[in-house]
C-alpha cells in the first residue's frame, strides 16, 4: 500500500506557481489576524524565499549556465525548508 504524499511537484513551473498562491494565502491569513500562530517575520521570509525562487526559475527559462540552475535548485530547498517549519497547526 502506497503512502500519501505531501504535495510538492516535481515540475519546477508548477511548483512556482503553487509556492506563490500557498504563500499569498499564508501572508493574508497572517495579515488580517486569522492566523496569530505564525510570525509575521516568518511570512516576510516565507515571501523572500518566494520571489528568489521565482525569478531564479525565470533565469533559467532561457539559455542559462549550470550555477542557473544550481541556485534555483537551492532556491527550491530552502523555499521548501521555510514552508515545512511554518507552525501550521497553531499547537507547537
Amino acid at each position: 500500500m502506497s503512502q500519501a504524499k505531501d504535495y510538492s511537484s516535481t515540475r519546477d513551473a508548477d511548483f512556482d506557481g503553487w509556492l506563490g498562491n500557498v504563500t499569498g494565502y499564508v501572508a493574508g491569513k497572517v495579515s488580517h489576524g486569522e492566523w496569530t500562530h505564525i510570525p509575521a517575520d516568518k511570512v516576510t521570509e516565507l515571501k523572500r524565499r518566494a520571489t528568489d525562487l521565482h525569478t531564479l526559475f525565470r533565469n533559467t527559462q532561457a539559455p542559462h549556465t549550470p550555477a542557473d540552475t544550481q541556485a534555483k535548485n537551492n532556491a527550491r530547498r530552502a523555499a521548501t525548508r521555510r514552508l515545512a517549519r511554518l507552525h501550521w497547526s497553531g499547537t507547537r
